[in-house]
């Protein structure tokens, strides 16, 4: 009867939510050598290659990545994400300085892909903090990479975050399942 089934599929539904395995980590992968890695090492010459140490230093501190800084929420209307877009733009235009960050066509010089700089920012707010540390850090760097995008019509606020959310994904430091934005995409290990 269609009741019964109902219920066997919930039960099924249950038991397999019950069954999912947990998530392992890149540095749990890392640790572990499978029949991929030692047909890779044939030429190892009857040496038995050892499985990558990861140190608990190293666990720990790709766990705090992980916990403060990739796996933030980006909050558009914040007033730090304000400061940091005006300090982006700043240091990549110090001739033209703003003190907020309206929305206007001048984003798209830096590279944004609309007048609205805040709907770029898609993946957290780890994107976002990478780009402003360039900003502040590089910022001669910046207003030459910045002359040179336009020269060569390539986004560069874009570029700069698809760059970070790459290597986010490859070395697993998402706490969500996430897309590469390169197809076919490998993680480390």
């Amino acid at each position: 009867s269609p009741a019964s089934l109902g219920g066997a599929m919930a039960g099924l539904s249950e038991s397999l939510l019950e069954r999912e395995p947990k998530r392992r980590r890149l540095e749990d992968e890392l640790a572990e050598w499978g029949w991929r890695d030692y047909a890779r090492c044939a030429l190892c010459f009857g040496r038995r290659p050892e499985a990558a140490e990861v140190s608990q230093s190293e666990r720990q501190a790709l766990q705090e990545l992980r916990d403060r800084h990739c796996n933030l929420p980006f909050a558009p209307a914040s007033a730090e994400t304000d400061k940091q877009l005006c300090a982006i733009w700043n240091a990549a235009y110090p001739e033209e300085r703003i003190q907020e960050a309206d929305n206007s066509r001048r984003w798209r010089r830096l590279g944004f892909q609309s007048d609205t700089p805040r709907t770029d920012v898609r993946s957290g707010r780890f994107p976002l903090d990478q780009f402003h540390y360039f900003a502040l850090t590089y910022p001669e760097r910046l207003q030459h990479m910045s002359k040179q995008a336009l020269d060569l019509d390539y986004p560069l606020a874009i570029s700069c975050f698809n760059l970070s959310h790459m290597v986010v994904v490859y070395f697993d430091l998402y706490d969500s399942e996430t897309v590469s934005p390169v197809a076919g995409a490998h993680q480390a290990g």
